[in-house]
């Protein structure tokens, strides 16, 4: 449990207790990493960044409870992520064709593990996964994830409904694959 003792002593670069925070927010900040990385490596690059950010502001971080503690980590790793998208990929933006909305079937999406559907998430094209993350998972609304990504609202909105298609598209293929196993 991250408490306010544990983030004070980290604040004053106790070893111990950062290193116990490390322990306790791991695989969550590692999981936000890999949510928007695709490689391996470069999640494990942002995962350092994120806690050397961390540990840095916590010298002016008033603590609050936990939940608002991995709340910062979160904004942080996403921060981190998307900044580490800029420097190596040029977000794939497209425009759906006028008055085109894709049908999401909820029903597929039931049938899939989680696992499974993390794994289709990954495959989308990085633009797609970002806006679909930053959107779906996180949170953030169309005007947010504009700004964070220097796109317009609009755009925001068309490359989260062609990650929703994509997904739609992989999902059925997948029951279709699945059914003539059966």
């Amino acid at each position: 449990m991250l408490t306010a003792d544990l983030i004070h002593k980290a604040a004053k670069k106790d070893k111990r207790a950062e290193k116990e925070i490390f322990r306790l927010s791991y695989p969550f900040v590692r999981t936000c990493c890999i949510r928007y990385l695709k490689n391996e490596q470069e999640a494990d690059e942002a995962v350092m960044n994120v806690y050397l950010i961390f540990f840095t502001a916590l010298i002016k971080f008033d603590y609050q409870n936990e939940k608002a503690t991995f709340g910062f980590l979160k904004k942080i790793a996403v921060n981190e992520c998307l900044m580490q998208l800029r420097k190596s990929t040029s977000f794939s933006i497209s425009t759906l064709s006028d008055g085109y909305k894709p049908e999401v079937e909820n029903e597929a999406l039931s049938d899939l593990a989680t696992t499974e559907i993390f794994k289709l998430v990954m495959e989308l094209p990085v633009g797609y996964r970002t806006v679909f993350n930053l959107y779906e998972v996180e949170g953030y609304a169309h005007a947010e994830i504009a700004a964070m990504l220097g796109i317009t609202a609009g755009t925001s909105k068309s490359q989260l409904s062609k990650a929703r298609q994509m997904l739609q598209k992989k999902i059925i293929s997948k029951e279709t694959y699945h059914a003539k196993l059966k």
